[in-house]
């Protein structure tokens, strides 16, 4: 009795000792090789586009514990994000517990929650490849590979949520598992069997909806094959996983759903076309090519020279890189679909070369997604993202192969460590963006528009609203005035306490439609309608007129015949409409 009962301890011992390498080695590799020596973890790494509607969301999750709803934004109704929902609620949760241990600073909590996403990625795919029984120094080389995709990098907070995706080790391993046995087994009680199930449903269905319509979308193929080969639990189950997905994205869309059936939907808020999907799609070049940032000079200089040529297709699907070493499984899982008596025997690696073939007819340009987009929902526009799905498979058909050697040739455990330190620098000289955490870039955008924001609060009453010009719609705006970019109204928020702006209504409602055409009337009107409608002031973004709103703040000078408050960086103007008494 004595001995079963140390046994588990001992493992146990030793899965937390290979974890906490694991994490050890993941942050070695980020203090190496990612200019992490430049990095402050209090400014933003990205300031534009859409990282500031990620920071932007960030905080209101930080203050409201919601994604749905924040009052701060869209004056007088509030940012009402029901016509543009989100299926992100696992990543809702991480945030409010960061915010809950280390504050509520926006971009703290932001720069926090994106390291933390390589943790979860070396964890996940770790334990998935441990699972799949290949040995403990491939599979910490194959999770260091995954980790650090070019995907995560390109991503990094431009598009937060989707540099989470640690997820896609545990489809994969769901998909294969139920493929191979037919069954789920997470635990041997029955009851907790389905607990668990249903947790890890949810869990996969709750971190964005592309990575859980690709899920769905591999389930499917696997029910398919799996019926062809009389496996008829199999494909049962696939489809069971599948209504399990679809569940739980509907709770997580419910107030979306009930929203629209309370006020009608809103076609502008989310402008889509199938056309977007052929723009969007998935290209093999980009998958092969190498990073720009490759310290392989040779390397980057093909991406380089490629992309100068190629430049009608640059968008982002060229965040695809799979990297040296995934670009060398990819290629072998294709052989495998055309010679597989040269391929070991393995259900796992036929099953999985079969789904990334079909992953390629499905998403590559002018692929069976865009059919998909055109005959039945085009919302879903930027298939590329399944890049991700075909990195893990390639990294496992690698790792596996590897094994198989290994064991074949009874090589000694030391060579299996040789290997995977070899792979590690591979994929640290060749996937780490060596500015990937150098921050100073957006130091003196952010300090300035701070300074300009306390300044703002101090001169306000407790509650004021600001009316914000030039007029940007909302979401994923389509006008854009001289240099400033998309999302950019959102900066000015990330620093206020108290005060309220009017960018952030949502596109298609009346909120928005009254900014819109209050912009667009003459200074005097505009000065009377805010004052009106209980604005207490005005900013003017500078980047968003050709003459730097000169024109624009001479004429609220006048009128209200005081001078502007200018920001440091001389990007915005702020004109008080009511004053702090």
């Amino acid at each position: 009795m004595l001995k079963v009962e140390k046994c588990p301890k001992k493992i146990s011992y030793i899965a937390v000792v290979q974890y906490l390498l694991c994490f050890f080695i993941c942050f070695t590799l980020l203090f190496s090789f990612s200019g992490i020596r430049y990095f402050s973890l209090n400014v933003p790494l990205f300031y534009d586009y859409d990282a500031l509607f990620h920071l932007a969301a960030v905080k209101g999750i930080l203050e409201n514990h919601s994604i749905w709803v924040n009052p701060h934004l869209g004056f007088p109704n509030g940012y009402i994000g029901y016509d543009f929902p989100m299926t992100e609620s696992f990543h809702v949760l991480i945030i409010i517990l960061l915010g809950t241990i280390f504050g509520h600073d926006p971009i703290v909590i932001t720069n926090l929650f994106y390291l933390l996403s390589f943790v979860l990625a070396a964890w996940s795919s770790l334990w998935v490849l441990r699972y799949y029984k290949i040995s403990y120094p491939l599979a910490l080389a194959g999770a260091m590979v995954f980790t650090f995709l070019p995907y995560h990098f390109y991503r990094s907070t431009m598009h937060l949520f989707l540099s989470s995706y640690f997820t896609i080790p545990l489809w994969c391993a769901v998909i294969t598992t139920i493929y191979q046995n037919g069954k789920l087994q997470l635990h041997k009680n029955n009851i907790l069997n389905i607990v668990l199930i249903l947790l890890l449903s949810y869990t996969l269905s709750a971190t964005g909806i592309y990575y859980t319509f690709f899920g769905c979308f591999f389930l499917i193929c696997t029910a398919i094959i799996a019926w062809s080969e009389k496996r008829n639990s199999a494909a049962m189950l696939s489809l069971v996983m599948i209504v399990l997905a679809v569940f739980f994205v509907i709770i997580q869309l419910a107030p979306s759903i009930s929203y629209h059936l309370r006020y009608g939907t809103n076609p502008l808020a989310a402008v889509r076309s199938p056309a977007q999907t052929e723009i969007y799609g998935l290209r093999i070049t980009h998958l092969l090519l190498p990073p720009e940032y490759s310290r392989f000079g040779f390397l980057a200089n093909i991406s380089n020279r490629y992309n100068q040529i190629f430049t009608s297709g640059l968008n982002e699907s060229v965040y695809s890189h799979l990297g040296v070493i995934s670009s060398c499984g990819f290629i072998l899982l294709l052989l495998m679909i055309f010679i597989p008596y040269k391929f070991p025997a393995n259900s796992q690696l036929k099953l999985i070369s079969k789904l990334n073939l079909l992953a390629i007819l499905f998403a590559t340009t002018s692929g069976f997604s865009v059919l998909f987009s055109f005959f039945v929902t085009d919302m879903i526009r930027s298939v590329n993202r399944i890049s991700v799905f075909i990195a893990f498979f390639a990294i496992f058909m690698v790792l596996y192969l590897l094994q198989l050697a290994i064991n074949r040739y009874k090589m000694k455990p030391l060579l299996g460590w040789l290997i995977a330190l070899i792979i590690i620098y591979v994929i640290a000289v060749d996937q780490i963006d060596p500015r990937a955490l150098d921050n100073r870039h957006t130091i003196n955008s952010a300090t300035s528009d701070k300074q300009f924001v306390t300044q703002v609060e101090q001169g306000l009453p407790k509650g004021a609203a600001i009316f914000q010009l030039p007029y940007m719609d909302f979401p994923e705006p389509q006008v854009r005035y001289g240099t400033m970019v998309t999302y950019e109204p959102m900066a000015l928020y990330l620093y206020s306490h108290d005060l309220y702006w009017s960018y952030g209504a949502t596109r298609g409602r009346g909120v928005d439609s009254w900014n819109r055409v209050t912009s667009n009337q003459s200074v005097k009107i505009i000065l009377a309608k805010l004052k009106s409608s209980g604005y207490g002031g005005i900013s003017v973004d500078t980047y968003g007129y050709q003459d730097k709103g000169e024109g624009l703040i001479h004429e609220l000078g006048v009128e209200l015949r005081e001078s502007p408050l200018i920001s440091l960086d001389h990007h915005y103007a702020f004109y008080p409409i009511v004053h702090n008494n």
